[in-house]
């Protein structure tokens, strides 16, 4: 694989990836009536820090390194909701990867190729259940709130 897409991606396609992703479930908080929205984009020292529509976002020094959304609300979530909330963001990772086929379509490239791909690995990959450590995957997530109690 040339050096260049190697580069693009890990410092900029993947970290817009992400960002789409965790702004998915941002967006699905705050269509479930979330008080307060937070999407950190990366770890290390905090660099970058503001407001998009009631969502606190903050993008940290090693940005390329995954993301997190947190949010709360005054009366919990229902179990609905939260599975919602958990599909918001692999559906936004799938959705940004079917429009991004029309200029694909027209201009093939490398670099929109390997974008795609990446998209569509986020969306299948976070809807499969899985737990590493603390981190669940939105599909063990998921599985958690239908399954157990």
């Amino acid at each position: 694989m040339d050096l260049y897409i190697v580069i693009i991606f890990l410092f900029i396609m993947a970290p817009i990836a992400t960002f789409i992703h965790e702004f998915g479930h941002a967006i699905g908080a705050r269509m479930r009536g979330a008080d307060n929205v937070n999407l950190s984009l990366g770890t290390g020292n905090k660099c970058i820090h503001f407001n998009l529509n009631n969502i606190h976002i903050t993008i940290c020094s090693l940005y390329f390194l995954g993301g997190l959304v947190w949010s709360n609300r005054s009366t919990p979530y229902s179990n609905s909701e939260l599975v919602l909330i958990a599909l918001s963001g692999p559906i936004s990772n799938g959705m940004v990867a079917l429009v991004s086929f029309i200029p694909f379509y027209f201009i093939p490239n490398s670099y929109l190729s390997v974008f795609i791909l990446f998209n569509l690995w986020l969306c299948i990959m976070n809807l499969i259940p899985f737990k590493i450590k603390q981190k669940k995957s939105d599909g063990y997530t998921i599985w958690q709130v239908l399954f157990e109690k």
